[in-house]
């Protein structure tokens, strides 16, 4: 958290020094273009130059702090879904004991800072307005995210890192379906393909994995027919040493 505050302090500083050369620049514009002096316009040139040098790397510094704070919260939002996969919750059962806890504290601190910061003056006036707040505070915050977390802990963090990511392009259609918000359909499109390769390529991983077992299994039962044929007619079993390679062939398959 305090290398993200120094990431977004860095980054509105940077800014902001930016800026301000940005915004002094077009007056050297104006007093240039001004000027009827040949040695006053060589200076002019000079000071426009110089501050133009001067205030560019401020704009790389404000992108490059600009980034790394986008990154760092994504980085933390990861690293939470991807402990809570890794938490010794117990069973299902119990893991919906733990949501119930917290969906009865997440409620206590809502209604009090509802009842200490709220404006009444600014709650909803139509049916659409109350619809829309009972399915954000109900079904998405509150029984979605039940399932979205138990389903994560059903899932490889590939998995889940690719479906953290479709609900960017689900949130836009969603915005543009009910409030027709604009929608930058080029971006919307490449984004949305970039995902779905994602999960073709996590797919077709997983039935090569899901091959090498089988493939493994199967090689397993062949050495294990033609060691009971063998032994069979010397009049022993293997079975036990057999079926032990077969289950360490499995293992071992990635």
């Amino acid at each position: 958290m305090s290398l993200l505050l120094l990431y977004k302090g860095l980054h509105i500083g940077f800014m902001v020094a930016w800026f301000a050369g940005i915004f002094y620049l077009p007056r050297l514009f104006v007093y240039h273009a001004g000027n009827q002096s040949a040695d006053v316009d060589a200076i002019f040139k000079v000071m426009e130059r110089r501050l133009l040098y001067f205030v560019t790397p401020f704009a790389v510094l404000t992108l490059l702090f600009g980034l790394l704070l986008i990154q760092g919260a994504n980085l933390c939002f990861a690293f939470g879904q991807v402990a809570y996969r890794r938490l010794a919750l117990g069973t299902v059962g119990s893991q919906q004991q733990h949501f119930g806890w917290f969906f009865v504290g997440a409620t206590s601190v809502s209604l009090l800072a509802t009842a200490l910061f709220a404006n009444w003056q600014r709650l909803p006036e139509t049916k659409l307005e109350y619809g829309i707040l009972l399915w954000l505070g109900l079904v998405a915050s509150g029984l979605g995210y039940w399932p979205w977390n138990a389903g994560a802990r059903q899932v490889s963090a590939n998995q889940l890192a690719v479906m953290n990511n479709v609900l960017i392009p689900a949130g836009l259609l969603v915005n543009f379906v009910f409030w027709q918000h604009a929608v930058n359909w080029w971006t919307l499109s490449a984004g949305s393909a970039l995902i779905l390769l994602s999960l073709v390529y996590l797919a077709t991983s997983a039935l090569y994995c899901a091959a090498r077992a089988l493939a493994a299994a199967i090689d397993a039962c062949a050495s294990y027919s033609d060691d009971l044929a063998r032994d069979s007619a010397n009049g022993l079993t293997t079975l036990p040493m057999t079926l032990a390679i077969a289950s360490n062939s499995l293992m071992d398959t990635p």
